[in-house]
């Protein structure tokens, strides 16, 4: 639960900062009018089209490999960010394509985090039965501290971005911003105990049940 937490904040901090910052970049940098600094970010929401795709991955695959996958992806994307500094061709088709890779990052850690922590408090509720009644509505709560928790994100991305980039640099800010999205690997790793096979596990439970009460 802790580390879809962390996923959750750290999806919301990485979207919002370009909410803050990427229009204002584009306009300095690239001298775009209004319209295309909006259009810009059809290249960061585009993959979340693609999140049927990542769910299918963490089925198959497992939601680590998948999360890790997309921190693995979003990471150095946002680092590269800070060599986009002109208003060439290359450098503009180079946001395009590294916007892209982080929406995908993004998307596919979040989609398999969230995922994850619904299979947590599945496996609370078969350690502990009572835990998920209607006194005590652990699935809510859990909700609950995702929309908490990306709330928290909403204002602190923008804050924290917005500061830096003023302050520092275009370049400073996709590294710290690279460092946070590193950074929710380590929970994820750490934490994150991978209950693919909590389905799986249920279903021989079931079969095994099943055999018993046969030869009884």
């Amino acid at each position: 639960i802790l580390a879809a937490l962390y996923g959750t904040f750290a999806d919301s901090i990485l979207t919002t900062s370009f909410d803050a910052i990427l229009p204002r970049f584009v306009q300095r940098t690239f001298h775009w009018t209004p319209t295309g600094s909006g259009l810009i970010f059809l290249a960061i929401t585009l993959p979340s089209l693609l999140n049927p795709f990542f769910g299918a991955l963490s089925d198959r695959y497992g939601r680590r490999i998948v999360a890790l996958g997309g921190y693995g992806l979003a990471a150095p994307s946002l680092a590269l960010l800070g060599m986009v500094h002109s208003a060439e061709l290359s450098d503009k088709i180079g946001l395009v394509v590294l916007l892209f890779c982080i929406g995908s990052g993004t998307n596919s850690f979040f989609t398999s985090m969230v995922t994850d922590m619904s299979f947590a408090v599945e496996s609370l509720d078969q350690d502990d039965p009572p835990l998920v009644n209607e006194e005590h509505p652990a699935f809510t709560e859990a909700y609950a501290l995702v929309n908490i928790t990306f709330g928290l994100g909403t204002v602190t991305g923008p804050l924290i971005s917005g500061l830096l980039y003023e302050k520092t640099s275009w370049a400073i800010t996709a590294g710290v911003l690279a460092i946070l999205c590193f950074l929710g690997s380590v929970p994820v790793g750490t934490w994150n105990n991978n209950q693919d096979t909590l389905s799986d596990n249920n279903e021989t439970h079931k079969l095994t049940i099943g055999t018993d009460t046969v030869h009884s």
